[in-house]
């Protein structure tokens, strides 16, 4: 027997052998997915090294060795042994397994189906299919046990130097020292037909009928059902971990970002915006992972612009939990605190920026403060005065690019969202133009032209030049009957005179002849 100070020593470096790509002893598990029974409820503040998924159900194994499960227990398949300290785990459909810190395996959940692997079995690696369990023995064989309906539990004769097995649905693989993989049990899918001369690091297969290897390059091979994409690998995909669900896959990145393919049902493919992790598994439906977030950079600033000296209070909002803050202010200055306050004492645009991080990595913001003096609208006009009716033209010559015009003539005549406008002033008068204006910062503002536009009253026509005996032509036409009047009447004075004359000589020349 291992002596129990060793045992623990061992235990303690199984568990950060887990943390590859970890940035501290212990993370959350994450998980997401389909979550009819649970399986995604991850018990609120649990930490952990190493996470195990089934069909319906999730296990993970604690600092201290003790191992936790939630979701379906149908079957008992979350009710762990009392007083278990686990190195390793695995889930298969209604069971569990987990190796003692004694180095023997431990299964627990439906006995027929993998829940109850060989008495005294000891193993340096475990592996749960849907109903059977898969282990390496210390000497480098394999040992398999449940259901066997397709051969997935019979070993090939000779198979050893084995590191590493995963079981499928009804399918098993094996990895042996050299690289090279080994795959037996139902081919229906070609989930055992693997790639010619494949030397792999990983491998993996969770409940499905597809499987995945890892190469040394960090290349990602897949094989087997395709039925919902679960094989079509993502162009340039470079991985160091890899797992397999039911009908999907997954991978994480050197960054520790997760990749995920297959069907999008349940968003099990679509894993949580920012989630870095350091080790992962695959369920029928769901996934579980344990890792952390790195924060998303966000934040607000009050006010965004104004008249120097300008004061801003900027309010960190990011998510993901920063642990560091830096903040450069765009002028020149910067600051690590969270939440700092600065003053800016020059107009001028200022790009400001934060950038977040914790111990899963970095994110940047970035935004912006306006510094002016304050801003006015301008414009010119022409004409400005002259006789009704006047048409003036109008032009804005404001800076800042104005967007939008309101324009009020004097007159109760207003325009709105016309730049350079035409008025036409029909009455005299003394009239005030008001510009209101909206810039491209969005400040409102407005000049005011006291009686800027003057219009005079048209000019009255003037006659022709009449002669010097000109007159009214009533008053000619009474002059002329007159004149005729006094005409006839010298004329007519005439005759009678003429008559009086012609009788009287007449009388005097009868006279005469009568004597």
């Amino acid at each position: 027997m291992i002596p129990p100070l060793l045992r623990r020593l061992a235990l303690a470096l199984l568990l950060a052998l887990a943390l590859v790509a970890g940035a501290s002893a212990l993370d959350t598990p994450i998980a997401w997915g389909y979550n009819t029974y649970g399986q995604c409820n991850v018990p609120e503040g649990l930490t952990a090294a190493q996470v195990a998924a089934g069909y319906g159900h999730s296990l993970a194994i604690r600092a201290d060795g003790t191992v936790a499960a939630w979701g379906w227990n149908d079957e008992g398949q979350t009710n762990v042994p009392e007083g278990l300290i686990a190195t390793q785990i695995a889930a298969g459909e209604h069971f569990s397994l987990a190796i003692h810190e004694n180095g023997t395996v431990v299964g627990w959940g439906k006995a027929s189906t993998g829940g109850a692997p060989p008495a005294g079995l000891t193993a340096t690696a475990i592996a749960a299919g849907d109903y059977h369990g898969l282990a390496v023995k210390p000497d480098g064989t394999v040992e398999g046990w449940g259901y066997n309906g397709a051969g997935q539990i019979t070993i090939p004769a000779g198979l050893s130097d084995v590191t590493a097995v995963a079981g499928g649905s009804m399918h098993s693989l094996a990895l042996k020292s050299d690289g090279t993989v080994v795959a037996w049990g139902s081919n229906a899918k070609g989930q055992c037909n693997v790639p010619a001369g494949l030397i792999a690091t990983q491998i993996a297969t969770a409940g499905g009928d597809h499987s995945l290897a890892l190469l040394a390059n960090g290349t990602v091979v897949a094989w087997g059902d395709n039925t919902n994409g679960q094989c079509n690998v993502p162009a340039g995909l470079i991985a160091t971990q890899i797992a397999a669900g039911g009908s999907f896959s997954m991978a994480s990145r050197p960054d520790g970002t997760v990749v995920a393919w297959g069907p999008l049902s349940y968003g099990v493919t679509t894993p949580p915006t920012g989630l870095v992790v350091t080790q992962m598994a695959g369920g029928a439906m769901h996934a579980l992972v344990v890792g952390n977030f790195r924060p998303t950079a966000a934040f607000t600033r009050s006010p965004s612009s104004g008249e120097p000296p300008l004061t801003v209070q900027f309010t960190d909002t990011s998510t993901g939990t920063p642990t560091s803050w830096h903040w450069d202010f765009g002028d020149s200055t910067t600051s690590p605190l969270q939440n700092p306050s600065h003053t800016y004492t020059a107009t001028g645009d200022y790009t400001v920026t934060l950038t977040v991080t914790n111990a899963y990595g970095e994110d940047t913001k970035t935004s912006y403060v306006h510094v002016y003096i304050p801003w006015a609208p301008s414009f010119t006009a022409s004409p400005t005065s002259g006789s009704a009716p006047l048409t003036v033209q109008f032009t804005d010559i404001s800076t800042d690019d104005p967007f939008d015009w309101w324009w009020e003539f004097g007159d109760g005549d207003e325009v709105f969202s016309v730049q350079n406008p035409s008025h036409t002033y029909t009455e005299p008068g003394t009239y005030t133009v008001t510009l209101h204006a909206v810039n491209r910062y969005e400040e409102v503002g407005e000049v005011i032209r006291e009686g800027y536009i003057t219009v005079s009253a048209a000019p009255t026509p003037t006659p022709p030049p009449s002669s010097a005996h000109s007159l009214p032509y009533s008053q000619q036409r009474k002059e002329t009957l007159s004149f005729l009047l006094m005409c006839w009447g010298g004329l007519a004075f005439v005759g009678v005179f003429c008559v009086v004359i012609f009788l009287l000589m007449n009388g005097a020349q009868r006279g005469s002849g009568g004597i």
